[in-house]
């Protein structure tokens, strides 16, 4: 069943699905709204299984065993020293060792800050 409705479009809207119509990818206007419709309809699902696989990963990690904020700092510093020496061996043979030690860990740290920033802001979303 399908069910007449009015719409405004802007005029770069207009111009791209005419274009997609004249080009012949799709039948009529009505074909590339709804397609596009059910585009939004998936990624909006899509979208909300993830923040609810989310919401239970981070549920569980506060439902389970917590660490003090001093074996925390304890366990990173660890995990950092075990990265460096990974990565210490193949660094000695570039002239600029120190700094690409640097930028390696500027970005796993970088890495670390957003996965937690993301974290916070899909727990935060209610």
């Amino acid at each position: 069943m399908s069910v007449k409705s009015s719409i405004s479009l802007t005029d770069q809207q207009d111009a791209f699905a005419r274009s997609l119509v004249e080009s012949g990818r799709y039948s009529s206007m009505s074909s590339v709204l709804q397609q596009g419709l059910e585009l939004l309809r998936q990624k909006t699902e899509t979208e909300a299984v993830e923040t609810a696989a989310l919401r239970e990963l981070v549920q569980r990690r506060l439902n389970g065993p917590m660490i003090s904020a001093t074996e925390m700092e304890s366990r990173v510093a660890a995990m950092i020293e075990r990265k460096r020496r990974v990565f210490v061996w193949a660094l000695e043979y570039s002239e600029d060792a120190a700094r690409d030690f640097e930028l390696i860990f500027d970005h796993l740290f970088d890495a670390y800050v957003e996965l937690g920033t993301r974290l916070a802001r899909l727990w935060n979303v209610r």
